[in-house]
């Protein structure tokens, strides 16, 4: 199964606070932009997770990836077969467009599409709340009002 990933851009950012959790409390506007990253899953006969990068070097610890932090919170509640991604990296890290935010989000819902989970729209959303306080926005690829804290995070819909 192969997913395309979206990324957003922020209206008016405000940074209210780090919190200890090394998240932050913000009010923003979060809009839908169509440029994507690729992802592609599929089931392996082991149960082992393997994740293979390609395009734009991502440095550090493979493990702190988001695609793989998502399968290990997922992992911890369900059973899942093993499953092998593959993320071909197109757009640049770091310029606060949520790219692997968006990538960890939709790593969550092909492995609920792949392993027949049915968990509902809502138990994703916890899931990725748990990656980080944008990550659900992915999920709703319409523009967003975004304000308070990463667990209790308002928004409105436009």
């Amino acid at each position: 199964m192969v997913a395309f990933p979206p990324v957003k851009i922020n209206l008016g950012l405000n940074i209210i606070a780090k919190r200890a959790d090394n998240f932050h409390d913000i009010e923003s506007v979060f809009y839908p932009v169509g440029w994507t990253d690729v992802i592609e899953v599929i089931t392996t006969e082991n149960q082992e997770f393997n994740l293979k990068m390609t395009g734009q070097p991502i440095p550090g610890d493979p493990t702190k990836n988001l695609i793989f932090k998502g399968y290990q919170i997922l992992k911890n509640d369900y059973e899942i077969p093993g499953l092998s991604f593959h993320l071909h990296k197109i757009l640049p890290m770091g310029a606060g467009l949520g790219g692997g935010s968006s990538d960890g989000a939709y790593a969550l819902k092909l492995i609920n599409e792949v392993a027949q989970l049915g968990i509902s729209t809502e138990k994703l959303h916890e899931y990725a709340f748990k990656l980080g306080s944008d990550c659900p926005f992915f999920f709703t690829r319409s523009t967003n009002v975004c304000f308070g804290q990463r667990r209790n995070i308002g928004t409105h819909k436009y």
